[in-house]
């Protein structure tokens, strides 16, 4: 099962999580930020195969991932979207 990303996370705790797109023709997107602990991050964490999940849906479209960015001394986690066919 695909996760949604407004329900992977508390939306509490230290850590910022945004999601940017990398396809230049997607650069005007945005999704709003999210919070969560870094005890979170096995919410990214596909059961089904034990590796991290490759697509997320983003507002009820699936969009693959391209990669995932800590940065512990920001606090940050960026989830890096690949090119996208969203209307």
């Amino acid at each position: 099962m695909i996760p949604e990303y407004l329900c992977l996370f508390s939306n509490s705790g230290p850590v910022k999580v945004t999601v940017r797109f990398s396809a230049k023709r997607d650069k005007h997107r945005s999704m709003r930020a999210h919070a969560m602990h870094w005890r979170e991050l096995d919410q990214l964490i596909n059961p089904e195969t034990g590796g991290l999940y490759c697509c997320i849906f983003l507002d009820e479209h699936e969009c693959l991932i391209k990669k995932y960015e800590i940065d512990p001394g920001a606090n940050s986690l960026t989830i890096v979207i690949a090119e996208t066919d969203l209307p």
